[in-house]
């Protein structure tokens, strides 16, 4: 900028030069249009000058603003790489979870129709098995059935309450008991008290001991014994509800002999 300035001093110089000498060879009209010329020139010259000077300093501004874009275009490319490879990692993360959401879904429809098969068979098992507490165990498989057939319940739950409801069942081998009901003894219901032998053998005996007998699974009815057994079963009775000790007694499991 000072150079500039330097060249406009020696051109204003070399011009007020001429002026001095140049009216010794021209006339007064002349000079008016040449002084015009001249200081036209000179306003061009400081216009053009002036708009140098802004372009150089806008041209600053640009390199300036260029460098930043370039550098935050640098920042934003990298940070599209890490998003990118961030997007590719979410994606396989989202891919296995719904692969795992799909093979749970599998897993439970499969166990669901496990679980139900097993409750069919216990059902059947049960309607076939020798008649102890059977309106109770039917209604205990009724409530798990309908307990896996919720949704909100889990498969381990599910899993849980049919074990429960087999080791319910698996439990009747290993027990012996007494119990009142009714049952029915040749066309007329009777209240007797039952002596179950795990689930081998029932036997029967009316509370006045004047009835007695044993369940025949085969021809599936009750059916009296002789006296001597009758006495058998009440001593069977008593031992099992703690009212005479324990003592050997001989009570059939086979085949029922009159």
């Amino acid at each position: 900028m000072e150079e500039s300035l330097l060249s406009l001093k020696k051109r204003y110089v070399g011009i007020v030069l001429c002026f001095f000498f140049f009216p010794l060879i021209c006339s007064a009209q002349d000079m008016e249009k040449i002084g015009k010329k001249v200081s036209g020139s000179i306003n061009k010259e400081i216009e053009t000058q002036k708009l140098a000077e802004k372009w150089d300093s806008e041209k600053k501004d640009l390199k300036y603003q260029y460098g930043n874009l370039a550098l935050i275009d640098e920042v934003l490319t990298e940070r599209i790489k890490i998003l990118k490879k961030r997007y590719a990692n979410e994606e396989k993360i989202r891919d296995e979870f719904l692969r795992k959401q799909k093979e749970v879904v599998r897993i439970e429809s499969e166990l669901n129709s496990f679980l139900q098969g097993i409750i069919k068979k216990l059902e059947f098992f049960v309607k076939n098995d020798l008649p102890f507490h059977k309106e109770e165990r039917l209604a205990k498989i009724d409530k798990v059935r309908d307990e896996i057939l919720l949704e909100e319940s889990s498969p381990g739950d599910k899993f849980r309450r049919v074990f429960e409801l087999l080791k319910s069942e698996v439990n009747f081998g290993r027990t012996i008991e007494v119990y009142n009901t009714e049952i029915d003894l040749g066309n007329e219901e009777k209240n007797v008290d039952i002596l179950r032998i795990g689930r081998v053998s029932l036997f029967f005996l009316s509370p006045d001991k004047k009835i007695g007998g044993k369940y025949n699974p085969h021809e599936k009815k009750w059916a009296e014994v002789s006296s001597k057994m009758k006495k058998d079963i009440d001593k069977g009775i008593l031992v099992v509800k703690g009212e005479r000790p324990a003592e050997l007694v001989k009570l059939p499991f086979g085949r029922i002999k009159r």
